[in-house]
């Protein structure tokens, strides 16, 4: 799931911290259910060579080189008291590995709002990011965690030593939501410039490109 910088902003909790857990909001939540066979909503759809968006920010994502598309599949899970309905699909490879998360704050609460976050310049001029980490992963973090859990099922483990990003955009209504969690395998954490060059080719390596429909998110 999507991180925030703390709990106490409107939207869901989540932060920057040490494992990668915290990015996807491990412990905030109540046990979401996991409907792979569509529990009646679809916010993501497979193309030829990736996913669209089908919500309120049309988005294609694709072209990604020596990776692999996963998913996509469609779940339910709350956050802080608000109901989320969340699509999620990944493109992954070895070494590294783009989760896309389109969701949609069910009870209309505009809870989805990233504001606060600093502008981004990737993947175009809607998305926000607190900017890069790098953070260790324990294997004993990926159990229970419904996203680790799978991109691991998927092909990707993420346990170990990963730089990530992640790239948020919502609707003015705060109610429609991306997510977009970049996540590079590098050797340790004591080289900012290798773990930037790892993100870099990892953007490189795929297409986010807004699509017709697509609803402009606030600046």
């Amino acid at each position: 799931m999507s991180a925030r910088a703390g709990c106490g902003v409107a939207g869901r909790c989540g932060a920057v911290l040490a494992a990668l857990v915290a990015l996807f909001a491990a412990g905030c939540g109540t046990p979401g259910q996991d409907e792979s066979g569509g529990p009646g909503f679809a916010f993501l759809v497979a193309t030829a060579d990736g996913f669209a968006t089908s919500h309120g920010l049309r988005y294609t994502i694709g072209g990604a080189r020596g990776m692999t598309p996963v998913g996509p599949s469609n779940r339910t899970d709350t956050f802080h008291g608000t109901p989320y309905l969340i699509s999620r699909a990944a493109l992954i490879a070895d070494d590294a590995a783009l989760m896309i998360h389109a969701e949609r704050v069910a009870d209309g609460s505009g809870a989805s709002n990233y504001d606060e976050l600093p502008p981004a310049d990737w993947p175009d001029a809607a998305f926000r990011s607190e900017g890069p980490t790098c953070m260790e992963v324990p294997a004993s973090e990926v159990e229970g965690e419904s996203d680790l859990e799978w991109l691991r099922a998927g092909g990707f483990d993420p346990a170990g030593v990963l730089e990530v990003q992640q790239y948020f955009a919502a609707t003015p209504d705060h109610n429609d939501e991306i997510v977009v969690t970049l996540m590079a395998r590098v050797a340790g954490c004591d080289d900012a410039a290798a773990g930037a060059a790892a993100l870099e080719a990892l953007r490189g390596r795929v297409s986010i490109v807004a699509g017709p429909g697509a609803t402009p998110a606030p600046r």
